[in-house]
């Protein structure tokens, strides 16, 4: 009778573990998340060119603290746009770009990205991707003639890499500590009572 009852705890401690590994491993979203802010010029005002620590504690309410993308105006979900054909994300990359003329910052925009959306007004081939333009954070820059205008573009392809950095995710390391803590006292008590 012991065997059996030992046999029937060992089994839900099974089930126990595996859909807590289960939970752990679901990730929250399927498309990137980007910061997103534009400055018309670099001064003291340029919340978006220097205000980096207000973009980081935005970034660690919503990780840490589990607040809404949607009421951070900083941070944007970018799966919320989909191609209407295939239901697919239409952007998979965040970006930076920077447009300077004269040598003063005209633009500076950080924002979800396919890769191909830079403004286009200027028309240039230099930034043609996968050409030029690769999802590796370096910058690539090129030549308006027409607009007498530098335009630099940088992607990235993860989760708020076009703004400053928040730290290690502190969600996912607590959650994974007090669920491994929660696994190893529910298995201590099934076992020994």
């Amino acid at each position: 009778m012991k065997s059996k009852n030992h046999s029937s705890k060992m089994s839900s401690v099974n089930v126990l573990l595996f859909g807590l590994v289960v939970l752990l491993s679901v990730h929250k979203t399927d498309a990137i998340r980007c910061y997103q802010c534009s400055d018309a010029a670099d001064n003291k005002y340029s919340d978006c060119i220097r205000g980096t620590y207000a973009l980081s504690i935005e970034r660690a309410d919503h990780e840490k603290r589990n607040k809404s993308i949607h009421k951070l105006p900083h941070l944007k979900d970018c799966g919320q746009y989909r191609d209407k054909f295939t239901g697919r994300p239409k952007y998979e990359y965040c970006k930076v770009e920077i447009i300077k003329a004269h040598g003063y910052v005209n633009a500076f925009i950080r924002d979800c990205s396919d890769g191909r959306d830079f403004s286009k007004d200027l028309k240039m081939n230099r930034l043609e991707f996968g050409t030029y333009v690769t999802p590796d954070n370096q910058s690539t820059c090129g030549y308006s003639h027409g607009h007498l205008a530098n335009i630099c573009v940088q992607i990235c392809s993860g989760d708020f890499c076009n703004g400053p950095f928040a730290g290690q995710n502190a969600l996912t390391s607590s959650t994974t500590l007090i669920g491994l803590m929660i696994t190893i006292l529910l298995w201590r008590y099934l076992l020994f009572h």
